[in-house]
């Protein structure tokens, strides 16, 4: 058995053996735990943008599609 299966089967068992008020908690928790997840995925990237070149900026902005009328694979046959 996986190590990942062990603590899938002990929080089964546990879980199952719990009271209603302390699975409510449980799930609570969780919840609780995969918002925060998004929202620190999301916010890792606040100001990644702040430092950037200008040049580079509008390369990737005002530039790109142009960059991409260019580009042979966007040809549409």
């Amino acid at each position: 058995m996986t190590a990942k299966s062990q603590i899938k089967e002990e929080l089964i068992n546990r879980i199952d053996k719990a009271n209603n008020e302390t699975v409510s908690r449980v799930l609570d928790f969780l919840n609780d735990f995969e918002e925060k997840s998004k929202k620190e995925r999301i916010l890792s990237f606040s100001g990644i943008w702040k430092n950037l070149d200008e040049d580079l900026m509008k390369n990737l902005t005002e530039d790109l599609p142009a960059r991409r009328n260019e580009d042979v694979r966007f040809e549409v046959r």
